[in-house]
């Protein structure tokens, strides 16, 4: 699946693994080593390790938040990802 936000310009080509139980949403986190492209103006950034994570407040039609974490090591613990971006979109599912 391809997620797409025409005014950010991101793009996400592989996504999605439930990692909570639902309550009022869910979350949805991605642990990658594909590479993510930001386009917020010029210049494009390129991040190769990053996390996703989509956060739900209603369940249909999908509208969330895009929750973009990046660290720039493979060897970087998890736990110091630092946060580039936060995009409320909705979400095809």
């Amino acid at each position: 699946m391809t997620i797409k936000d025409r005014d950010i310009g991101i793009i996400v080509d592989r996504w999605t693994v439930p990692v909570y139980p639902p309550s009022t949403g869910r979350i949805l986190e991605w642990y990658g080593k594909d590479y993510l492209y930001v386009r917020k103006g010029e210049p494009l950034y390129q991040f190769k390790y990053y996390v996703m994570q989509i956060k739900e407040d209603v369940p249909s039609p999908v509208t969330g938040i895009l929750r973009i974490f990046v660290r720039a090591d493979p060897d970087t613990d998890i736990s110091t990802v630092t946060r580039i971006a936060e995009i409320k979109m909705d979400i095809p599912i």
